[in-house]
């Protein structure tokens, strides 16, 4: 996303790999949150630090697709709209014939009208979008872009991924 965005912003809790330094290298603001076992919360702790109009969250197993870049960049010109929709790709087949799954997410939104995050796991925008949208009189949007999630849904990560999600 780094051709597109005017901030990025990576909330790092607690990694134990090359993410941060990678991440700096890539001209990325590091906000550290301890991780507390709730997802909502480490979202919530970038956004203090938005300087932006939109903001556009994307997971760390997630990447925009470059075919995307022209439409976000058109979307965050709108004064009328108050968020968007983007498409996830689940892939869920490993090399060769990829195959996926596709979700509708809420993905790119207005950093200036007091959305936040609650939910521990599978987090959702608070207030919900749909009521502060008719509340401000914007539009909420369905938009083709599309994010590819390498969900790895059969390898050896996926177990503790549902365990640690169960838990939650």
């Amino acid at each position: 996303v780094a051709d597109v965005a005017d901030q990025i912003i990576v909330v790092d809790s607690g990694s134990t790999d090359a993410t941060v330094e990678i991440a700096t290298r890539a001209g990325a603001q590091i906000v550290h949150h301890v991780w507390s076992d709730d997802f909502a919360a480490a979202r919530n702790a970038a956004i203090p630090h938005i300087n932006c109009k939109w903001v556009f969250w994307i997971d760390a197993d997630e990447h925009l697709h470059p075919n995307s870049r022209d439409e976000l960049r058109q979307l965050v010109q709108r004064d009328d709209a108050l968020a968007a929709t983007t498409v996830r790709r689940d892939y869920i087949t490993g090399k060769g014939e990829r195959q996926f799954a596709a979700t509708h997410l809420l993905r790119l939104m207005r950093a200036d009208c007091g959305i936040g995050w609650t939910g521990r796991c599978h987090e959702q925008p608070d207030p919900p979008v749909n009521e502060l949208a008719e509340k401000l009189g914007l539009k909420l949007l369905p938009s083709r872009i599309v994010l590819d999630h390498d969900a790895d849904y059969f390898g050896p990560g996926r177990i503790q991924k549902q365990k640690r999600n169960a838990r939650l």
